[in-house]
């Protein structure tokens, strides 16, 4: 059977030019943000990947009781959330409602 390609003008195999050359910048600042949007995504998205990883150690942690690994888990995705909020990753509503259920799942892990 025939594979199928894009036949889109960037799509070369299974590697996509970023969007930064689809963005149809006008202007020398426009392609300077379509830059920093592309760049500061890039890093955002790291950043939301550790909190993530972050999350599901306190959860393991949590469900297999250990006490004392759930607390050293949500101490660093605490630790980690409060320093996504302050690059503005993470707002802080969100970090302040992750932080209070990790109260939750450090205290089941206590009895």
């Amino acid at each position: 059977m025939k594979e199928k390609r894009l036949t889109h003008p960037l799509y070369f195999g299974s590697f996509t030019l970023p969007n930064l050359l689809t963005a149809m910048a006008n202007t020398k600042s426009a392609l300077k943000a379509a830059r920093k949007s592309n760049r500061n995504a890039a890093r955002n998205q790291t950043t939301k990947t550790r909190l993530k990883t972050l999350a599901k150690s306190v959860q393991k942690a949590s469900a297999a009781g250990d006490a004392e690994k759930t607390r050293a888990a949500a101490i660093a995705l605490s630790s980690a959330m409060d320093r996504a909020v302050k690059s503005y990753v993470v707002h802080k509503n969100v970090a302040s409602r992750t932080k209070s259920r990790l109260a939750k799942h450090i205290f089941i892990a206590k009895k």
